[in-house]
């Protein structure tokens, strides 16, 4: 089952089979300043996961997903306050499964249209 995970009534993420689920762009999400770079989850989030029976951290991107334990994350994660209490964990303490390029659906831009044979 999808279980939604929710900060101020908006979904933050999803738990699914015992793990969070969270789709983030990196431009935006990744913290880049000391103690990072890595990755930042609000300690509700970490929480109501928890509660919603997850036991893995994935965030997904365009180009990667990064899956942690919970307890990983819970255990060497750096308290940060930004918008509200988080703690981040340095990009070293993921696994990290890079997604291949996507190919054009048709081919290149500048390919040039296949001959068909007529009968």
């Amino acid at each position: 089952m999808r279980w939604p995970v929710r900060v101020g009534g908006k979904v933050v993420g999803v738990v699914e089979d015992g793990v969070l689920v969270l789709r983030r762009d990196p431009n935006r999400h990744l913290y880049r300043a000391a103690p990072g770079p890595g990755w930042a989850v609000s300690l509700k989030v970490l929480q109501q996961a928890a509660l919603l029976g997850a036991r893995e951290v994935r965030v997904c991107t365009r180009e990667a997903s990064y899956t942690t334990s919970l307890q990983v994350f819970k255990t060497y994660g750096v308290p940060l306050n930004h918008a509200d209490p988080q703690l981040l964990l340095p990009l070293r303490a993921w696994k990290v499964k890079r997604h291949p390029a996507q190919l054009p659906l048709l081919g290149p831009p500048d390919a040039a249209p296949a001959k068909t044979r007529r009968k």
